[in-house]
Formats: structure tokens, C-alpha cells, sequence
């Protein structure tokens, strides 16, 4: 459980991390000033960043809750693996979004160092969100067994 909390203290301070940033970046434009001088494609690249943002936090968020009820009510638990899932999802839909995002863009400007950059971004939200959805899936099984168990004694 130890490890456990470990991910959890990294997992909460990555997602006040991100909420800090989401601040910062709102915040640090004035967005009502921005939006009247930039053209449309600034304004939609600008949108779509804090989408994925927000969707991420929302994901960090998800998988923190999930972690703080396998501290409490032990590993094998539904709430657990549904948050844990829905986190996982969350980081599939924002690594092909931004795979999506990212290939306007490529053929928009035309910078391969941009491409690399994305690409690496997107494996690692991929690996993350699969990995996650794995995990949910080995702790659904392992709370259904669980039940089965303590019916049947």
C-alpha cells in the first residue's frame, strides 16, 4: 500500500500541477484581449489546448479518487475500477484528439521537430490511458471473484 501512496501523492500533486497551469495559461492571457486581436485559427489552437487541458486534470482527478478508494476500501472494489476507466478513456480520447489536432497542424505549418514532439506526447498518453484501463479492467475481475468469495462462505 505503501506504492499505492505513493502514486496517489504524485498523482494529486501532478493534477494541482495542471490546475495551477490551467490557471496560469487562462490568466496569463487576457482573454478578452486575445480573443479580439488573434485570427480564428489562434483563437480555435488556443480553445482546443485548454480543452485538452481541462480533459486531462479531469483524468489526473478521476484516477486520484480511484487511488484514494483503494486505500480505503482495498484493491479489489467497482468504484475503484469504474474510476480508474473512465480516467483511462479520458487520456485515449485527449492522445487521439491531439494525434487528430496535431496532423492540422503538421500540414498547416509544415515543422517536422513539432510532429516529433506530438507524437511523443501522444505514445505517452496513450500508454497511460491503456494502462489505466487495463488496471480497471484486472480490478473489475478481481472484485467480482471477491464477491463470488464472500458469497459463497
Amino acid at each position: 500500500m505503501n506504492k499505492i501512496k505513493i502514486l496517489l501523492a504524485f498523482t494529486a500533486a501532478l493534477s494541482i500541477f495542471y490546475f495551477i497551469h490551467f490557471l496560469s495559461s487562462i490568466f496569463g492571457h487576457n482573454i478578452f484581449q486575445y480573443y479580439e486581436t488573434e485570427t480564428m485559427a489562434q483563437k480555435i489552437e488556443f480553445a482546443t489546448v485548454l480543452l485538452m487541458e481541462i480533459i486531462i486534470f479531469i483524468s489526473l482527478v478521476l484516477i486520484s479518487i480511484s487511488l484514494t478508494r483503494i486505500l480505503k476500501s482495498g484493491v479489489f472494489t467497482s468504484t475503484a475500477a469504474y474510476y480508474l476507466k473512465i480516467g483511462g478513456y479520458l487520456f485515449l480520447s485527449v492522445s487521439f484528439a491531439d494525434f487528430i489536432y496535431a496532423l492540422y497542424s503538421i500540414l498547416e505549418v509544415g515543422s517536422p521537430e513539432l510532429w516529433i514532439q506530438r507524437l511523443f506526447t501522444n505514445v505517452l498518453l496513450l500508454l497511460l490511458g491503456l494502462t489505466a484501463v487495463i488496471i480497471s479492467d484486472i480490478l473489475h475481475q478481481g472484485s467480482f471473484i471477491k464477491q463470488e468469495n464472500d458469497l459463497t462462505i
